[in-house]
């Protein structure tokens, strides 16, 4: 019993999927009714090692949960609604993990103190040290920097708000020394501090240039100091795993990276727990 492709598509559209993802599910069905009548363990293994796709698994746990809500209208026996309720979807196995390359907190030190130019270093500074992703570190304007209550404790470290829209918006927290550089190449720049202002003014038009434009420089500069190759998301990842050694929880790691999905951070394992604001401490300057 996997009750019938009309009711489990208007089940469905009270998600407020779009018309897209309805479409994907209704193909989906249809698959899985052409050779399975019932959803057993057994069946979800065969039609997920012919379709191991995350549409097919989503597909398979909404109409888990589609017959167990619907179990009296479709009358199914105590034993059927156990075997559903126990059925286990198999994630997808990864044929390799790539694991993220990262700088010893010694390189990243070598990196900003040798940096020319206010610009370079207070780019190399504020990627790292709010583990920002390279379109974040484009986009962030003076208005997401908490500069007043800033200025107001200086010892204090600076939140700053993050507009992302794969994981939602978020806050991380800048160390009072990484701040200092952060506020001077700011007063330096800027006549007059307008809000609104993006906090860097890179010489490009579109996206994909400025990304370009901010590669070649800070790996011109990285071969140049400590000879390795750099990226932004280098920066970002060891950010995490800098953390990762410090003591701090997974799931506050994934806080400051923004990431929606605590899969996604877990490359960087396991760790203990500790506040959001207070793990910044654990990085060194």
């Amino acid at each position: 019993m996997i009750g019938s492709h009309e009711l489990f598509l208007d089940w469905m559209e009270r998600k407020n999927l779009k018309e897209r993802t309805l479409i994907e599910y209704s193909c989906c069905y249809e698959r899985f009714s052409r050779y399975y009548n019932n959803l057993t363990q057994d069946n979800v293994d065969k039609f997920l090692s012919q379709h191991n796709s995350s549409i097919n698994r989503a597909f398979v746990k909404n109409l888990h949960d589609f017959l167990i809500q619907k179990k009296k209208e479709f009358e199914l026996t105590p034993q059927q609604i156990l075997e559903i309720k126990e059925i286990i979807i198999q994630k997808q196995k990864r044929k390799h993990i790539k694991l993220p390359k990262y700088l010893e907190n010694q390189e990243i030190k070598n990196l900003i103190n040798s940096a020319k130019g206010l610009s370079l270093k207070a780019i190399i500074t504020i990627t790292y040290y709010g583990g920002l992703r390279i379109s974040e570190l484009i986009n962030l304007k003076i208005k997401d920097i908490s500069l007043d209550s800033w200025a107001e404790n200086p010892s204090s470290n600076c939140k700053i708000k993050i507009k992302n829209s794969k994981g939602g918006d978020r806050e991380v927290f800048i160390k009072p020394e990484a701040m200092n550089i952060i506020y001077s190449y700011i007063e330096r720049t800027f006549d007059s501090v307008d809000p609104e202002l993006n906090l860097f003014n890179f010489p490009h038009s579109t996206m994909k240039s400025k990304q370009d434009f901010i590669r070649r420089k800070l790996n011109a500069h990285s071969e140049k100091t400590i000879k390795k190759h750099l990226s932004p998301h280098m920066l970002r990842h060891s950010f995490a795993t800098h953390l990762l050694n410090s003591g701090v929880d997974i799931r506050i790691i994934q806080k400051l990276l923004g990431h929606a999905d605590i899969s996604t951070t877990q490359i960087y394992s396991h760790v203990a727990n500790k506040k959001l604001n207070e793990v910044i401490d654990n990085i060194e300057f």
